[in-house]
This record gives structure tokens, sequence and C-alpha cells, in this order.
């Protein structure tokens, strides 16, 4: 099951999951699910897709729900629906202006997240950005048209498509992971994927929104997938629903990700400048600044995970092409930037633990066991890892938590001169 749950990511692929480069490599390496071939039906060519896939019982004969089949997909195992956020009417009035979302749901959630109401209308916010070419070989990249203050945000927007992170798993049965190998079912669910697609965009997505989607990067090419789903696995970032929509996040087993308007043209640094979030209740995709802006500048995002070494980093930035990063965590690595981004995170929820459990009960704490965790914050500031995912912002919990607690002895040390007969240990 772990190694399912691992190919449908691949297989719905997206930035967020760019470090599975070596993984994409071993799915297609051709070996059986099954340990040491046991239970597992011989197929003849371990890569090549069986023919007559229906007949065989690998995929259902349905990739997507009838518009007219009631809630519930309990009689439509591993089938999706497809709907428009917000509703697309037949009325004939004109297109929302803030665009639809083509959703690949199930039957239950897509009946759940209706029933509230929703969406709520997109976030009005001035104008930020820009899309133009860029002057460094990275084609067109988005830029600030203004100053932007770290913690503003800086593009608000309804994706062109929400979809399972499995898409090509969708129609896949579980007769087609028992018997088929890892090569076999990867290459299977790129052609099931590029098959729902192509039904998406001809009878879900306008013609200005097929045209925009079509136009964006595609930097899988060349390994079986399809021309819509190559765009889709290039740039698909992961989206949350969390406690707003209870259960969404388990759908498909793994939730979803989404095809961005504006934010797919966000070229790659592995130091980013915009942290990415999803609204569900507006259904937006929302860029917000890590840091200070500076109109003019490029908006970046990272195509690499942040705690990843720069030989790892290279690695996942491969089937984008991007041999070379030039952001200065690259450019400046060593061995010791390599080990820093190994260690800081479980560095400093230790301090943190020690914080809470340990220095309070010090009655001669001072400010002098922060010496190392102002040492780490100079460094991760300097490396570009002054990012949530690497436990920077502890970091000042853990110094305010000691300094009111330095202070508070410091009050009982003068109270304890003033009355000798109350201790600090009462």
């Amino acid at each position: 099951m772990e190694e399912l749950m691992l190919i449908l990511e691949v297989i719905g692929g997206g930035r967020e999951l760019a470090s599975a480069t070596d993984d994409i490599k071993k799915l297609r390496s051709g070996t059986s699910h099954s340990q040491s071939g046991k239970g597992a039906k011989s197929l003849g060519n371990d890569k090549k897709v069986p023919e007559n896939l229906e007949e065989n019982g690998y995929i259902f004969r349905e990739m997507i729900i009838p518009t007219n089949a009631p809630k519930t997909t309990a009689d439509h195992p591993g089938l999706a629906v497809l709907t428009s956020v917000p509703p697309i009417h037949t009325t004939g009035e004109k297109t929302d202006p803030n665009s639809h979302t083509v959703w690949i749901t199930c039957a239950e959630s897509k009946a759940r997240y209706f029933a509230k109401g929703w969406p709520k209308p997109v976030p009005k916010i001035p104008n930020k950005v820009v899309v133009k070419e860029t002057d460094d070989d990275m084609g067109l990249g988005v830029f600030a048209t203004r100053d932007i203050k770290q913690f503003e945000l800086v593009l608000v927007e309804r994706p062109y498509l929400v979809y399972p992170k499995g898409i090509g798993a969708v129609s896949l049965t579980d007769k087609a992971t028992r018997e088929l190998t890892k090569s076999q079912y990867f290459q299977l669910g790129l052609i099931q994927a590029e098959k729902l697609l192509e039904r998406v965009m001809k009878d879900w997505m306008t013609e200005e929104a097929r045209k925009g989607y079509m136009e964006l990067a595609n930097s899988h090419k060349h390994d079986g997938s399809g021309p819509i789903d190559g765009i889709l696995r290039t740039n698909g970032y992961a989206v949350m629903f969390g406690d707003k929509m209870h259960g969404f996040d388990e759908d498909f087993y793994r939730g979803y990700s989404a095809v961005s308007r504006i934010g797919s043209r966000l070229n790659h640094s592995c130091i980013s400048n915009v942290s990415v979030g999803f609204d569900a209740a507006t259904f937006t995709i929302c860029f917000k600044a890590k840091r200070d802006i500076k109109a003019g500048s490029q908006i970046f995002t990272s195509y690499t995970q942040i705690l990843q070494s720069k030989a790892d980093r290279q690695a996942a930035l491969a089937p984008y092409e991007i041999t070379e990063c030039k952001c200065r965590a690259c450019v400046n690595a060593t061995p010791q930037s390599d080990k820093l981004r190994q260690v800081c995170l479980k560095m400093i929820w230790n301090w943190r633990n020690q914080s809470m459990e340990v220095w309070p009960k010090d009655p001669k704490l001072n400010e002098s066991v922060l010496t190392p965790l102002l040492e780490m914050k100079k460094r991760m500031e300097e490396e570009g890892l002054d990012d949530e995912k690497c436990g920077y912002p502890l970091l000042y919990q853990i110094m305010h938590r000691v300094y009111l607690q330095v202070h508070q002895f410091k009050f009982l040390r003068h109270k304890v001169l003033q009355f000798p007969s109350v201790s600090c240990h009462q």
C-alpha cells in the first residue's frame, strides 16, 4: 500500500513533489508490487501496458459518475464527479468575473461543500504583480509592481483546476494494483489521467481558460505524459482544505492539488519569497509574502524541499530542466550549510523542549543560554532558512520564554532580599 500511495502522488505530480525524481525512476524500473512476485500474475513485458484493460478488470468502465447519479459513491468505487466552483449556470448569465475552477472530486464532497453555501467571494486586493519576460533565461516570470511588506497578500486567485493528487488512478481497480508492475501501473495512470483531463478541457473549461492552461510550461514531454497531464504535473500545488472541510484531504487517498493561473508562472528559487496556501471558503490559492519584496523584484516559489541538501535540490530540479540554480543558497553552498539544513529543525525543537521543561526549573538561568540560539538564527537568515518549515519562528518563542523566565527570577531574588523569610522555591 505504501508503494501505491507513492505511485498515486507521482502520477498527480506538481511542484510539491519535485523531490520525487528518484522515486519516479524506481517506479519505472518494472518491479512488481508483490514481494518476490508472490501472488502476482505474470503479464509478459513488465513495462508495456496490457491490452483489453476493461475486459481484464484493470480499469472501471467509466471514470466519471454521470451528473444524475445519486450523491454517494458507494456504488461507484474509484470514480469521480466533475463540477465548477462557483457553479456554471445555463441561464445565459455572464461568467463570474473571479473565474471558475473545475473541480474533480467525489459526490459526497461536492454535496458537502455546496451545502455550506460556498464559495464565498474572492477577497479584493490591489493588483500587485505583472507577468513579463525575465532577463536571465527563465522565460516568463512574475514581478512585483509595488513594494510588498512581509506577511502581505501578494496574489489571490481561483485556479484553473483542482484535482486528486492521484488523478491517474481514479479509474484503476484493485486488481490493477495487485497484478500490474509498478512501471505498468505508472504508465497506465498517465494514460488514464490524460483521458480524464481531455474530457475536463473539452466539456468544462471555457475557451479562455483552455488557452491559458495550455500556454503554461510543460516539463514532462518525454516520460509518457500527455500534453495536458504534463502541464498539470509541472505546475500543480498541493492544496489543503483543513478543518474547514474535514476529511477532504483524505479524498482519493491523498487529497488534492491545483493548477494556478498567474501562480503557475512563478519561477523557482530555493529561497522563495512567498508562501502558498489554499482557502477552502473562497476556493482560492493565496500567495503571501514571506519577507519584504521590493517593487520590480521577481516573485519566486520553490520547486524543492527547503531542508534538502544542494545535491538533492539539484536532482529535484532536473525534471524542470533547471541545470543550475543561481540563488545564494546554491551559489554559496558548503558541506556546513548542508549540515545546517539537516540539523536546524531538530535542534530548535530540542531547545523548545528545554525552554518549557528544563530551564524554568533553573534559578540560575540567564540570557547566556540564548547564545547558541542567536547564532543559529543568524546562520539561518544567511541561508534563507528563516521559514516556518525550518522551525525559525520557534526561535522567537523560545527567546521570549527565556527572557520572561529570567526577569521573573530577578524579580523573585529582589523580593527575597526585601523579605528574607520568603523563599523563591515556595
